[in-house]
């Protein structure tokens, strides 16, 4: 990955784990970005244990990535 971001390609990781777990991961390998399932808070601000807008599954993958590239 740091190889060909290097050389500048535009390179993300795209997960269905959410996107809390991969912490600052995109800035220590000098990549563009990572898309990760985005968790449901509540009121308090706890995780509820369901998603929160289009999951990072199959088609919601290239979904959230298109979105991510355009942003």
């Amino acid at each position: 990955l740091r190889y060909v971001a290097a050389r500048g390609a535009l390179v993300f990781v795209v997960s269905a784990t959410p996107a809390l777990v991969f912490g600052d991961l995109a800035a220590r390998l000098g990549i563009a970005g990572i898309v990760g399932l985005e968790l449901e808070v509540d009121a308090d601000d706890r995780a509820t244990g369901r998603h929160s807008g289009i999951p990072t599954l199959g088609e919601g993958k290239v979904t959230r990535l298109r979105a991510s590239t355009q942003a």
